[in-house]
C-alpha cells in the first residue's frame, strides 16, 4: 500500500468515525443513503459493513455492537434496528429535518441565563431546515419559538420584533395567540389535575360504599336470623300452651269420670275396685285413700311434662 493509498484510507476511517454514534443511525435510517455511503468508503458486503461500524466506533459503543444478536449473525437489516433503537435520540441529522423534534426542544423550560442563547441557535438551525423542506409555516415558526422562551421575554419580544406574520394581523393579536397557547397548556394540566383529583375522591367513596354495602348484609341476615328464631320460639311456646290445654283437659275428665264411678258405686252399695284402674287400696263409703294412682296419660308419658317442654323453650 502506498503512502497516498494509506492516507486515503485513514481519511475514510476518520470520517466514518466523525459523530460516533449519530452517523451510524442517520446510515441505518435510509438504505440509499446507506449504500451510497458505504461504497464511497468502499465497503459493500453487510458483514463488512456491521465489523466497519463496531470497529470505528467508540471503544465502548464497538464493543457493545459485537453483544446484538444482528453482529452475531450478520444481519445488517437487524443489526440496523438494534442501532437506530439505541442511538436515534443522538442522531444530529435525523433531528434537524423533523418537525417532532422541533417542537419537542420548545417544551424545554428556559431560565434567564446563557441556554437562552443556547436554545435561540438550535431552534433557528432546525427551524431553517425543517421550513426549507416545506414542512413548517411562518406563523408556527414563530409561536413554537415564543413559547420555548421564558414568559417575561414574550412581549419584549413582539414589540421589539414589530412581528406582523400577515397582511390582517397585527402584533397584538399575535399577542393574543400567543397567550391563548400558553392558557391552553395550563388549562390541559389544570384537567389532568382535576381528573387526578376525581379519582382520588372516588377511591373512597367506593371503598367506603363497599364497606356500608357489606356491613348491610350483614346487618339484615343478622335480623333474618333473629326473625327466624323468635317465630320459632313462639311457634314452639304456642304448640306446648296447645299440649299442655289439652293435657289438663285430659286428666280433668279422667278425674270427672272417677268422681261419677265413686258415686254410683256407693248408691249401689258395692265395694267393687273401679274398672281399668290399677290400685292398692279398698274403697269405703267414707274415705279414699291419697296413694289411689291415676291412670297414665299416653301423651305425657312419650313427650314429657308439658311445663317442662315450656320452661326449655323459653330459656
Amino acid at each position: 500500500m502506498t503512502k497516498d493509498q494509506e492516507t486515503k484510507k485513514l481519511e475514510s476511517e476518520s470520517t466514518m468515525a466523525e459523530g460516533t454514534t449519530g452517523s451510524y443511525a442517520t446510515m441505518s435510517l435510509d438504505e440509499n443513503k446507506r449504500i451510497v455511503m458505504c461504497k464511497d468508503h468502499g465497503v459493500i458486503d453487510p458483514k463488512n459493513i456491521i465489523e466497519q461500524l463496531a470497529r470505528y466506533c467508540v471503544t465502548w459503543i464497538g464493543e457493545w455492537m459485537k453483544t446484538l444478536e444482528g453482529y452475531k449473525e450478520g444481519n445488517w437489516e437487524v443489526f440496523s434496528k438494534e442501532i437506530i433503537h439505541e442511538f436515534h435520540d443522538q442522531d444530529i441529522t435525523y433531528k434537524i429535518h423533523h418537525q417532532d423534534y422541533l417542537q419537542a426542544i420548545t417544551k424545554k423550560p428556559h431560565a434567564w441565563d446563557g441556554n437562552i442563547h443556547a436554545y435561540v441557535q438550535e431552534y433557528t438551525t432546525i427551524a431553517s431546515t425543517v421550513q426549507a423542506n416545506g414542512r413548517l409555516d411562518e406563523f408556527t415558526k414563530m409561536s413554537w419559538f415564543l413559547q420555548g422562551l421564558p414568559e417575561k421575554l414574550w412581549n419584549k419580544v413582539i414589540d421589539k420584533a414589530k412581528l406582523n406574520l400577515s397582511d390582517d394581523m397585527l402584533p397584538i393579536d399575535f399577542r393574543k395567540v400567543v397567550q391563548y397557547e400558553g392558557n391552553k397548556k395550563v388549562f390541559e394540566e389544570d384537567e389532568m389535575k382535576q381528573k387526578e383529583m376525581e379519582k382520588l375522591v372516588e377511591a373512597p367513596k367506593k371503598t367506603a360504599s363497599f364497606v356500608k354495602t357489606e356491613e348491610s348484609e350483614l346487618k339484615a341476615k343478622a335480623k333474618s336470623s333473629d326473625s327466624t328464631n323468635i317465630e320459632a320460639a313462639i311457634k314452639k311456646m304456642t304448640n306446648e300452651f296447645t299440649n299442655l290445654a289439652l293435657a289438663m283437659r285430659v286428666q280433668s275428665n279422667q278425674i270427672q269420670g272417677n268422681s261419677d264411678q265413686y258415686y254410683m258405686l256407693q248408691r249401689e252399695g258395692s265395694l267393687k275396685p273401679i274398672p281399668n284402674y290399677p290400685t292398692n287400696v279398698t274403697v269405703n263409703p267414707t274415705t279414699v285413700q291419697e296413694n289411689t294412682q291415676l291412670p297414665v296419660n299416653p301423651y305425657l308419658a312419650q313427650n314429657g311434662s308439658p311445663m317442662t317442654g315450656y320452661s326449655s323453650a323459653c330459656g
